[in-house]
């Protein structure tokens, strides 16, 4: 007769027990930390990708703001001046071409855009805590409300260069509006002597019309000054922004 055999089974101490659920518990916590410390290694390799992004930026922006405040705003004021000279001393009968240059050149505007880092950075929560760094996140928020000071006034500053415009318009007339403009398209800068058109006509020759007008003017004048006030500031916050970068990430100076 066939005898059926139970099959033995080891009888386990307590300390087995206790060792296996160790080592379950020892290895189910080691991958966690494997996983942690990898998405922290990616985190950090995907802050210091945001940093370098930003200094391009910001570099860009230093150089763009120099360009403002060293150059533009000045000239710009000079072509103020310029038009309130045309309008005191001289006779606008033979001398268009020259009234033409002054008043277009002082109502080109060289527009401001802040750098990505202002318009992006702070508008996505998960971008910006990847940053670790307390100061450097400080001084991005500091950067933002400048910008958004800026922002507010240049949008009130617009409003007033579109006003300008329509008045030049209503000086100058169509044609010659569109012939300047075609010049100011393919220079994008300040008009000089041979970017005009051979033949300027204006609309009216009262110069009570042209003194309203350069009177106009001095409005944006006074408003492109307290706009380079705000240049200046922006300028700082970029730079300090750099220096933060270079010293926290060790990026180098470029």
């Amino acid at each position: 007769m066939e005898v059926h055999h139970h099959p033995h089974i080891e009888n386990k101490s307590f300390k087995e027990y206790i060792l296996e659920g160790l080592m379950i518990f020892l290895a189910v916590t080691m991958g966690f930390f494997a996983e942690n410390i990898r998405e922290h290694f990616s985190d950090n390799k995907r802050e210091k990708q945001i940093i370098a992004a930003s200094k391009k930026d910001l570099v860009k922006d230093t150089v763009i703001l120099h360009n403002l405040i060293d150059r533009y705003i000045p000239a710009y004021h000079a072509w103020v001046d310029s038009s309130h000279f045309c309008v005191d001393s001289l006779s606008l009968k033979g001398n268009e071409r020259k009234f033409g240059k002054a008043f277009f050149n002082a109502t080109y505007w060289n527009i401001y855009t802040p750098p990505a880092i202002a318009l992006t950075l702070l508008k996505n929560p998960a971008t910006f805590s990847l940053i670790e760094d307390a100061d450097v996140k400080k001084e991005i928020l500091d950067y933002n409300v400048t910008i958004d000071h800026y922002t507010k006034y240049s949008e009130f500053l617009t409003s007033l260069q579109h006003y300008i415009d329509t008045s030049f318009v209503a000086i100058a007339g169509r044609v010659t509006s569109r012939k300047l403009l075609e010049s100011l398209y393919k220079k994008d800068n300040f008009l000089d002597d041979a970017d005009m058109p051979d033949t300027v006509i204006f609309k009216t020759y009262d110069k009570t019309a042209l003194k309203n007008y350069v009177n106009r003017l001095d409005a944006i004048d006074f408003k492109t000054h307290d706009i380079g006030g705000y240049y200046q500031d922006i300028l700082k916050e970029d730079i300090k922004l750099l220096k933060l970068f270079n010293e926290k990430y060790h990026l180098g100076q470029e």
